[in-house]
């Protein structure tokens, strides 16, 4: 429950935030969330080094994947896919409303 609270407050921030931006800078709003994506990117990329990276040369790792790793990749681009559109939409509204609003 604490994880949910904490994951909508960081959200709703973000909203705020990103509504002061576009309205500062004018900036336009899908620039702004190709910027967001890219820093953020950059901030996780260690991270996924680190603790993820190593797992795929396991040989427990392999075992899994061996069966079905084009439907692994598949199912993580259509993550990747209906995130971005999530946020393409969110951004669009973002733009067009308040963030008190939305």
């Amino acid at each position: 429950m604490l994880s949910a609270l904490l994951a909508t407050a960081c959200f709703s921030l973000q909203n705020i935030y990103s509504k002061i931006v576009l309205k500062e800078t004018r900036m336009h709003h899908l620039r702004l969330l190709y910027n967001i994506s890219k820093y953020t990117f950059l901030l996780l990329l260690p991270t996924w080094i680190i603790y993820d990276l190593p797992g795929y040369w396991s040989d427990e790792r392999l075992e899994d994947t061996r069966a079905a790793p084009f439907t692994a990749f598949i199912l993580l681009f259509l993550s990747g896919m209906i995130m971005l559109a999530q946020n393409v939409v969110a951004f669009s509204v973002i733009h067009f409303l308040s963030p008190l609003s939305y």
